[in-house]
């Protein structure tokens, strides 16, 4: 599992040292390129080592080793989210992470962060809420005493989102950006003069970015707990031989669908 994380560290440093590194609460300064985070196995292999890093410095291993934690594409305003819920009598967290947001490996390791200490307020706390009052404030503290060489966990993160499709408007050069080519040229005009945009060729100066606050909206943690309410009994006795994590997998696919997300 921590195969990606040892070869990048091959060139610069032994394993003895990366033992002393995590030993000593330093994490070590890991950097995929875009096109290795663009690969579901070294996403998941990378967001795997931070979680089992971050559950033994910050939670001392008392969030459940196997919380899920799962890679979203159609994320697209929304770094992360924990969702909550309670299945028969124990309480369950599953963490989403932006394909499309957490782009780097510090935002991946900062994001998985901020949502593992909302699955702490759930999981640990028993306090069911998506928003960062105490029992948040008290686990990012926490991170930040122990891990002080990384950014202070906030309410909120301030990313740039950077879009594959970028377009220009050709009366007065507004520029947008989509993640997918979904812009119709045809029909959407500017709203700032009404002209109409063109695709803009790819090239290393045409990259629209946004900077975006993105953070997890309260009433979507509040209606997924309802839907799981009402479904849970559905789903697990169509499937029988799943995981409470699989059961949950399916219960929030089957709830972005008809939310359209």
């Amino acid at each position: 599992m921590l195969s990606v994380v040892f070869a990048l560290l091959r060139a610069s440093a032994t394993l003895p040292f990366l033992t002393s590194s995590l030993t000593k609460n330093r994490i070590p300064n890991i950097q995929l390129s875009a096109d290795d985070l663009k690969c579901p196995d070294k996403r998941r292999e990378l967001s795997a080592f931070y979680f089992q890093t971050f559950n033994r410095t910050v939670f001392s291993d008392k969030l459940p080793p196997n919380l899920a934690v799962h890679w979203n594409k159609r994320l697209l305003t929304t770094a992360g989210r924990c969702l909550q819920a309670t299945i028969g009598d124990q309480r369950v967290a599953f963490i989403h992470l932006s394909n499309k947001i957490c782009d780097t490996t510090d935002r991946v390791r900062d994001t998985l962060l901020h949502e593992m200490c909302h699955a702490a307020t759930w999981v640990l706390d028993g306090v069911q809420h998506t928003d960062h009052g105490k029992n948040f404030q008290f686990w990012a503290e926490r991170a930040h005493r122990i891990h002080p060489d990384l950014p202070p966990i906030n309410s909120f993160h301030t990313y740039i989102i950077r879009k594959q499709f970028n377009y220009r408007c050709t009366k007065c050069s507004n520029r947008v950006g989509r993640h997918t080519d979904s812009l119709d040229t045809k029909k959407n005009v500017c709203g700032l003069c009404g002209g109409r945009f063109q695709l803009m060729k790819e090239s290393g100066d045409s990259k629209t970015s946004s900077r975006t606050t993105v953070h997890e909206p309260s009433a979507r943690g509040d209606s997924f707990a309802r839907y799981v309410r009402e479904n849970i009994r559905r789903v697990k006795q169509r499937n029988k031989k799943l995981s409470i994590q699989g059961i949950m997998r399916k219960l929030s696919r089957e709830f972005d669908k008809i939310h359209g997300r």
